[in-house]
């Protein structure tokens, strides 16, 4: 999960902690959860070219699908 405009960091954070209780009260596992930056998104636009180092860009497969389907 990140944050957004109508889902801050304090919501992403009590979302984890709530999946982090459930499983240790359904499951024999203990975590535990910490949370050590809690930063606010930043916005860039689209035609910067910054915003597409992480991934290549999507492109269509012919499959439809992830590798799953093979």
């Amino acid at each position: 999960m990140r944050p957004t405009a109508v889902f801050d960091n304090h919501q992403v954070d009590a979302r984890l902690k709530t999946l982090v209780d459930r499983i240790n009260e359904n499951t024999p596992f203990q975590l535990s959860l910490e949370v050590l930056f809690s930063l606010q998104p930043v916005v860039t636009k689209e035609e910067h070219p910054w915003s597409n180092w992480a991934s290549p860009p999507l492109t269509p497969t012919t499959r439809g699908g992830s590798g799953a389907s093979r």
